[in-house]
C-alpha cells in the first residue's frame, strides 16, 4: 500500500492537505483532508482507516518526508510488523501509483473548483468517486477497465501467492485477476456447497468452496467447525449402531 501527502492548497474549512494511500493489488484509493501534515496525523489515520477496519499490513510504501520517517510512524509500523519501504528521491516511481492518483484528484478538483478555490474539501469526496470509475490511460500503467470494486461472485481460486494474495477467476467471462486474500469470505451453506453451483471449486482440507470478495474470513475455523461435526457423526453412528447390538443379545429368559 502507498501513501502520500497532497498540498499545501488555500484553506478550505480549515484543512490545507489531502492525504492518500492507495492498496496496490484491489486499487482502494482513501483520501482525507487535513489540517496538518505531520506524523500525528498519519499515525491515527493509518490506525483508524486502515488497521481498525481491513487489518495489519504487509508494507506500507512512503517518500522520503519526515511526516513519515519518524519515530511515531517507525513505533506504530513496527508494533504491528508492518515493513516501512521507503521511495528514493532517485526512484521517486516506487510509489508510483500513489502519485498517479495524485495527479488524478488535483486536475479534477481544479476543474470543479472553478473561480472559488477555497472549496476542494466539500468537492474531495465527488473527485474520489470520479476517480475510481475513471478509464485510465494504457501509459499510466493501471489496471484495465474501471477501477471499481468487483464484489460479485463466487469466484474460481486459480492461484495462491505470498504476502495474501490470491488469483480468482470469473466464470461468466473467464477473466482472472488478483485480490487481497483479506478480502474473501467462503460462500457456502453450513459447511455445503449450494446444489446450484454444480461443481466442488476449491479444495483445502478436503472441504470444497467457492469465494466472493467481501470479508476477512477464517479457513482453518471452518475447517475446526468441519472437523468437530463429523467427529459428533461418527460418534451418533456408534452409538446407535451399539444400541442395535445390544437388542441382537438372546433373551435371558
Amino acid at each position: 500500500m502507498g501513501i502520500d501527502f497532497m498540498g499545501p492548497f488555500p484553506v478550505s474549512y480549515g484543512n490545507s492537505y489531502i492525504l492518500l494511500v492507495v492498496d496496490y493489488v484491489s486499487r482502494w484509493v482513501k483520501a482525507r483532508a487535513t489540517e496538518a501534515k505531520d506524523a500525528k496525523t498519519i499515525v491515527e489515520f493509518v490506525k483508524s482507516n486502515i488497521f481498525y477496519k481491513f487489518g495489519v499490513l504487509k508494507a506500507l510504501n512512503s517518500d522520503q518526508g519526515s511526516h513519515f520517517c519518524n519515530c511515531a510512524m517507525a513505533t506504530l509500523l513496527e508494533k504491528y510488523g508492518v515493513v516501512h519501504q521507503v521511495a528514493t528521491a532517485y526512484h521517486p516511481q516506487t510509489n508510483g501509483l500513489a502519485e498517479v492518483f495524485n495527479r488524478e484528484i488535483k486536475k479534477l478538483l481544479q476543474k470543479m473548483e472553478n473561480l472559488n478555490r477555497n472549496d476542494w474539501n466539500r468537492l474531495l469526496e465527488d473527485a474520489l468517486w470520479a476517480i475510481l470509475r475513471k478509464e485510465f490511460k494504457v501509459s499510466q500503467k493501471l489496471i484495465v477497465g474501471k477501477l471499481r470494486s468487483r464484489w460479485d461472485g463466487p469466484y474460481i481460486v486459480t492461484n495462491i501467492f505470498p504476502y495474501g494474495i490470491v488469483e480468482v477467476r470469473d466464470e461468466a467471462n473467464n477473466n482472472t485477476f488478483k485480490v487481497n486474500g483479506h478480502q474473501l469470505k467462503p460462500y457456502h451453506e453450513g459447511l455445503n456447497l449450494s446444489s446450484t453451483l454444480g461443481k466442488v471449486i476449491h479444495h483445502i482440507g478436503g472441504t470444497g468452496f467457492a469465494l466472493t470478495l467481501n470479508i476477512l474470513f477464517d479457513l482453518h475455523a471452518m475447517m475446526r467447525s468441519k472437523e468437530k461435526t463429523e467427529s459428533k457423526s461418527k460418534t451418533m453412528r456408534k452409538s446407535s449402531w451399539s444400541n442395535n447390538d445390544s437388542n441382537l443379545e438372546p433373551d435371558p429368559s
